[in-house]
């Protein structure tokens, strides 16, 4: 998939989707040129992380007034 578009004039570029059946894997680039990817598991485990939580966040519409960045957040059951 070249891009993806979000909420608040953010996209991703060389966007990749891979699903195994038990979980999905997804990889990116920001506009201003920062690796974000996320991944989901077997018993509701999710995790995310990018070089640029800004634009993750506008991209989700979370919060607008962030600029750079690092998130990192891992969530899952037990």
């Amino acid at each position: 998939m070249a891009s993806v578009s979000g909420f608040n004039g953010e996209s991703f570029s060389n966007v990749e989707l891979t699903s195994d059946g038990a979980g999905m894997s997804f990889s990116g680039t920001t506009r201003s040129g920062k690796a974000v990817s996320a991944e989901s598991g077997p018993g509701s485990r999710l995790s995310l992380q990018s070089d640029d939580a800004g634009a993750v966040l506008r991209f989700l519409d979370l919060y607008k007034n962030v600029e750079g960045g690092s998130l990192n957040i891992a969530m899952g059951e037990g």
